[in-house]
């Protein structure tokens, strides 16, 4: 139907999701209903279905979207308080990687017109509101670290370096 929704959780210090490759955890990325008990599962899910982990929702039904809430605000504490998840992420070289590479798009992304570079893999246009220069910085950054470059991995690094920046300026505005 096309009101239904899921939801997943991605526990990382990088905002590209549902990256588990390399020695990323692939439990950092997981649905909600693998995190409850068999019987939250019966509560929340309204089955008797055991097995059943993947649920989807209702967007239309305010008790269904009122279901949902409650099922995240259940099980979201249960993945960043797992000791051993939060570890193998922190101990992850792949995460680092991913995590140094948006830091030095921010740090670049102010100055990236000085730079004289030929690019390769931009798109045509802004994506989702993202300005070009944080396409340029990352294909730059791929290129001087030598990393996976092509069209998508750039996209994905301007996606995730943009959201970080976003989300430290939101979190500077927090502790003022």
């Amino acid at each position: 139907m096309e009101s239904e929704f899921t939801g997943c959780f991605y526990y990382s210090k990088t905002t590209r999701w549902a990256s588990v490759w390399g020695d990323i955890p692939t439990e950092s990325y997981v649905r909600p209903g693998f995190l409850m008990s068999t019987e939250e599962r019966r509560v929340y899910f309204d089955t008797e279905n055991e097995q059943l982990r993947d649920y989807w929702w209702d967007g239309f039904d305010d008790s269904s979207v009122a279901s949902f809430i409650e099922v995240i605000k259940l099980t979201e504490s249960r993945l960043y308080e797992d000791r051993l998840l939060t570890k193998r992420i922190e101990d992850s070289l792949s995460v680092s990687q991913l995590k140094n590479y948006a830091d030095e798009v921010k740090k670049l992304v102010s100055d990236i017109e000085k730079l004289n570079f030929i690019y390769s893999y931009l798109p045509d246009k802004e994506i989702d509101g993202i300005p070009m220069q944080w396409f340029k910085a990352s294909e730059y950054i791929l290129k001087e670290q030598n990393g996976i470059l092509n069209k998508n991995t750039v996209k994905n690094l301007a996606s995730d370096a943009f959201i970080q920046r976003t989300i430290d300026n939101l979190s500077a505005i927090g502790t003022r």
